[in-house]
């Protein structure tokens, strides 16, 4: 009984999750709906990982200056967007910067995903040709549906995808605002939020952020000619990696971006599955 509550608690978080890839802010919260300009500078540290596609990342960790005077109904994805684009990285958003469905990679348009470490744990329907969809030449643009029909970007706070709020839970999404950050105490003076970009093949359970159910089945919509997936079918069950807290490893590498040690401890962050152990060592190695 409790592993059959825990596998049903785990199906309605992969769900949840790929809600909040597909949407761009329908959370219900009870934060202030006034909004201002900021008085002071804040930082906020960024890294983007395309996951297994690419043996980099897209931004290695950056610290971001929200200065003094902004917006505070500025949006996160906003302010992500226009750090990537400032540094020549394409990037598709939609919804008001309430979405990023895609961000330039050129090394993931040659990976084979046969080589991908969950490949034999994926379902036949999650390389359906009606639902995958190719990596653009031109663009080069890792977004949803590239190689699986399951994947997208997932992203986290401070090391997680949610907070409580007044007794209600929030899901960050990419139209949380900096007034809401700050509402959270995540953003101010003393508090610099740390946001982790990944690229997922199966719903985050390939990058430590929860285990993935995916639908077995594919329905064909003749009348439309549109493919889809039966989410109240058969689903596999997928174990999500286990993931250390990585925050102060991002802040330490962004912080100290020309020590000698950089590189060895950014290959620590690379690897999703690093014990805590190595990211201390990796966090102690790079700041010192």
């Amino acid at each position: 009984m409790k592993q059959l509550a825990k596998k049903q608690l785990a199906k309605v978080m992969a769900l949840v999750m790929f809600v909040l890839i597909a949407a761009s802010n329908a959370n219900v919260t009870a934060l202030a709906a006034e909004t201002s300009t900021t008085t002071e500078d804040y930082e906020l540290y960024l890294m983007v990982d395309p996951g297994e596609t690419a043996n980099g990342f897209i931004l290695e960790p950056t610290c971001i200056t929200i200065p003094a005077g902004t917006d505070t109904s500025r949006k996160l994805g906003e302010i992500i967007c226009n750090t990537l684009l400032s540094r020549l990285i394409l990037v598709s958003c939609t919804g008001s910067y309430g979405y990023i469905s895609g961000i330039r990679c050129s090394e993931a348009y040659n990976f084979d995903v046969r080589n991908y470490s969950m490949y034999s744990q994926m379902p036949e329907a999650a390389f359906h040709t009606g639902i995958v969809k190719p990596l653009g030449y031109v663009t080069r643009l890792l977004s949803e549906y590239n190689f699986t029909g399951f994947s997208g970007w997932m992203f986290t706070i401070n090391n997680e995808m949610s907070t409580n709020v007044n007794g209600s839970q929030y899901y960050y999404t990419m139209g949380t605002t900096v007034q809401e950050l700050m509402d959270m105490g995540l953003l101010s003076e003393e508090e610099s939020p740390v946001v982790e970009m990944f690229y997922t093949l199966n719903m985050g359970a390939d990058v430590g952020l929860c285990d993935g159910f995916l639908a077995n089945q594919v329905i064909h919509n003749e009348d439309a000619n549109t493919y889809y997936y039966n989410w109240a079918g058969d689903y596999t069950y997928v174990t999500a990696y286990e993931k250390a807290d990585r925050t102060e490893l991002v802040m330490a590498l962004a912080d100290n971006r020309y020590d000698s040690d950089y590189n060895s401890s950014l290959a620590v962050l690379k690897n999703i599955q690093a014990s805590e152990e190595s990211i201390d060592t990796a966090i102690y190695r790079v700041s010192h």
